[in-house]
């Protein structure tokens, strides 16, 4: 294969892996809150229980009323304010929308993009390395099983999306043949669909503990919060 050939598979090589990663390893939308939670109302074994009085008002609307994931509960229970911590971590640690349009356009025979989407995948790669850092520095108590793990899985998400992005900018030998380039594309792909299926499995674990807690959606990327403070979320 010529030189001409060897750097063109090299650039497809990245486009099509660019194109790949800014679709799985870039923010996902809000977390959605549930529509219309029910809690039990059965007093703890330590509750002191008193008689009713003669008058008992009326229930209040379980429609209306705050749900799992309500921004009423913002920086209420500790629980709440360590949630708080851990979104505004990931938030500054994901790609700005400048840096995700670099990552994903094409390269279009260009040289001067080709340098452009390294530098910032660089830049996007110690980021997400910092960022894992800085979750795993995040304290938690040390009877907080559910949450300690939570933040694990999390920090290694960044982790690992670090290294897709550090072994795509890592100098290599070029493809030689068609099926060698094929095989580069495949590894590339399989890596970034199961980042996407770990972020996923991420989510859910993410609702389950937030319902558990009552812990409001981000603040950082929910709808209703954008709405009421009159910002605009990535």
């Amino acid at each position: 294969m010529s030189k001409m050939a060897q750097c063109n598979t090299k650039r497809l090589t990245g486009a099509i892996a660019a194109s790949l990663l800014v679709c799985i390893l870039a923010q996902g939308s809000a977390q959605a809150g549930p529509t219309n939670e029910v809690f039990s109302a059965m007093p703890q074994s330590n509750t002191k229980l008193v008689a009713p009085k003669a008058f008992t008002p009326a229930p209040a609307n379980a429609v209306a009323a705050p749900g799992a994931m309500d921004l009423a509960g913002r920086g209420g229970s500790p629980e709440t304010r360590w949630f708080e911590q851990l979104d505004a971590i990931c938030f500054k640690g994901y790609p700005t929308p400048l840096e995700k349009s670099i990552l994903s356009r094409t390269f279009n025979q260009e040289a001067e993009r080709v340098q452009e989407w390294s530098a910032v995948a660089a830049a996007v790669s110690t980021r997400y390395r910092n960022t894992a850092k800085s979750l795993r520095n995040l304290p938690v108590p040390s009877n907080w099983t559910e949450m300690d793990q939570y933040r694990e899985v999390r920090a290694d998400w960044f982790d690992d999306a670090a290294t897709i992005y550090e072994d795509m900018i890592r100098p290599r030998k070029p493809a030689r043949t068609i099926e060698e380039l094929n095989a580069q594309l495949a590894e590339i792909s399989s890596r970034a669909e199961q980042l996407g299926e770990t972020k996923k499995i991420n989510r859910e674990m993410d609702r389950k503990l937030r319902r558990a807690y009552h812990i409001h959606a981000p603040l950082e990327t929910d709808a209703l919060n954008g709405y009421i403070t009159g910002q605009s979320h990535k």
